[in-house]
């Protein structure tokens, strides 16, 4: 089957309604220490501070993997590009685990560091509006009603509304995060539906301004923290 490949400058099509974002086949291999960025994404740090992301193959198949250097800062790597999606809300992507964090938690109960985190990103005026999509330690899925779960972040600030809103959860202390390290997991949301239920506007997005993802380490001070990222697709259902 041929591989449908995105660019930085072209969306190809699955068929009308499926829209592959990145799923990494179109980038050269990289040894971790890599001095460039996978291909479409931002450099984040782009001297000695930063987090090291390169290109993996496994069994014929490429991915991004996110880890780590202890003494860096943690920072966002960005597919930035605005994507219509009033026909494609549904996001999905594989991501799996490998090496955590150590749990250290701010005074508002949010984790300082999460293994890994995907981003997205919407805009009207002036203000950003993020969800985080998080793989926690400390944060369930759903809240003591049993309903989804999201909080505000500490990051948020004028201008910029960010919540999180965990999707895995590992932790063999807690009986909601049994999400195993090692594992691939899909998910898939409903980013249009999940912005009206986190910021309750009275308007719906039309389109995302991109995406982002997060290998964190810095705050715990653990090196080698680890996950691993691939196909991000845009689809109607």
């Amino acid at each position: 089957m041929t591989i449908l490949i995105f660019t930085i400058f072209t969306l190809l099509s699955l068929n009308a309604n499926t829209l592959i974002i990145d799923n990494f086949e179109d980038n050269k291999l990289m040894e971790k220490g890599a001095s460039v960025a996978p291909k479409n994404w931002s450099e984040g740090n782009k001297k000695a501070e930063r987090i090291d992301y390169y290109i993996v193959q496994k069994n014929k198949n490429k991915f991004l993997r996110g880890e780590y250097l202890l003494g860096t800062k943690g920072e966002i790597i960005y597919f930035e590009k605005k994507i219509d999606i009033k026909k494609t809300p549904f996001l999905s992507w594989k991501w799996r685990a490998n090496k955590l964090p150590s749990i250290k938690i701010r005074k508002d109960n949010e984790e300082t560091d999460n293994v890994a985190t995907v981003y997205v990103m919407f805009k009207k005026g002036w203000t950003n509006f993020i969800i985080k999509y998080s793989w926690s330690q400390v944060n369930c899925k759903e809240n003591d009603k049993n309903e989804p779960n999201y909080f505000r972040s500490r990051s948020s600030r004028a201008l910029w509304v960010i919540y999180i809103k965990p999707l895995r959860c590992t932790n063999t202390d807690k009986n909601c995060c049994s999400d195993p390290t090692g594992k691939w997991f899909n998910e898939k949301v409903n980013i249009v539906d999940d912005f009206k239920l986190i910021f309750k506007k009275d308007w719906i997005p039309e389109h995302i301004e991109g995406i982002g993802i997060l290998v964190d380490g810095d705050q715990t001070k653990i090196d080698g923290v680890s996950a691993d990222f691939d196909d991000f697709v845009l689809s109607s259902k």
